[in-house]
């Protein structure tokens, strides 16, 4: 099984030209002999009342973020976020490879067999961030 201990950036994307927020997160993930991927986290800092806001409106609106981790500039798996009152979150890989019902959020692939090649939403038509707003 394949262990990683150690921070990571959770990023909400309201299309592919747009990241809303970001917000670092102490992680432990793990990944079994099948491919199985699980996390568990918290934020990395405490959210103050405004972020605290942003946040659970964003959890509201869609749970869907995807993840970047350390020596990676832009991520490419895709997970879906679920928090409990202690402050705990899971992080389940998503399945369909979409950003849940958020229509105009992009498909991203999920994650890559090769871990160490990670596609950012921004980035995976080959388009850059600053290229189109308007799609």
């Amino acid at each position: 099984m394949d262990r990683f201990v150690g921070q990571a950036r959770l990023e909400w994307w309201a299309n592919h030209a747009t990241c809303l927020e970001k917000y670092d997160i102490d992680i432990t993930v793990s990944v079994d002999a099948v491919g199985t991927w699980r996390a568990t986290g918290r934020h990395a800092n405490a959210l103050d009342t405004i972020q605290r806001e942003g946040w659970d409106f964003l959890m509201e609106m869609d749970p869907h973020f995807s993840i970047v981790f350390p020596g990676e500039e832009s991520g490419g798996i895709l997970v879906r976020v679920l928090e409990v009152e202690d402050g705990t979150l899971t992080l389940t890989e998503a399945s369909d490879g979409r950003f849940g019902d958020h229509h105009l959020r992009p498909p991203l692939r999920s994650a890559p067999k090769d871990r160490n090649r990670l596609c950012h939403p921004a980035t995976a038509s080959g388009m850059s961030p600053l290229t189109d707003l308007s799609e």
